[in-house]
């Protein structure tokens, strides 16, 4: 007798349940960088939470956000802000693309070398948004407005990165509790 769907014990070792989970949260920290928009200071140059989000993620837990969650989120982003559709994905898979054939080295470095690294990563993806923008519109964007936001985000990455290493160890440590 063959047993159907229903039938079959679930896989409860998968990793697609916190594949999920950390996808979704990628989507909320794009929403919270939307939120962040709206303020004065930061407006048509919110610093990239995603981005500090995508490379703790890659850094920190590498194969817990795939490229296709990086990719929604980047599209989620364009569509959600009405931004040029393209650019926020490009960037944001590059720049996991990049933080993923760093992460061997990162994993055991310090925070000045992570802060760094996450700096010319900002700027990678700064500079395709700019080729990106000049390919589609034969023009340069405002390069104030991309500057700011570059530098909003290099100088609030510690805090962001502090709040996601607390957030993570909460986590594990709820985890370890549940399953101890």
């Amino acid at each position: 007798m063959r047993l159907g769907p229903l039938d079959k014990p679930a896989d409860l070792q998968s990793v697609l349940p916190v594949q999920i989970l950390c996808a979704l949260g990628g989507l909320l920290f794009v929403l919270f960088e939307g939120a962040l928009a709206q303020w004065s200071i930061f407006y048509n140059s919110a610093p990239l939470l995603a981005l500090c989000y995508i490379y703790f993620m890659y850094i920190a837990y590498p194969f817990r956000l795939s490229l296709l969650a990086v990719l929604l989120m980047g599209v989620f982003s364009e569509v959600m802000f009405f931004q040029m559709l393209g650019a926020n994905s490009i960037a944001f898979v590059i720049a996991a693309l990049v933080t993923q054939w760093r992460a061997s080295h990162l994993a055991d470095a310090d925070f000045i070398e992570l802060w760094a690294n996450f700096s010319l990563i900002v700027i990678l993806v700064g500079t395709i948004k700019l080729v990106i923008y000049f390919i589609s519109h034969f023009s340069l964007p405002d390069l104030s407005s991309l500057l700011q936001q570059t530098g909003m985000t290099v100088l609030l990455f510690p805090i962001f990165y502090v709040v996601l290493v607390s957030l993570s160890s909460v986590l594990v440590k709820i985890m370890s509790v549940q399953s101890g």
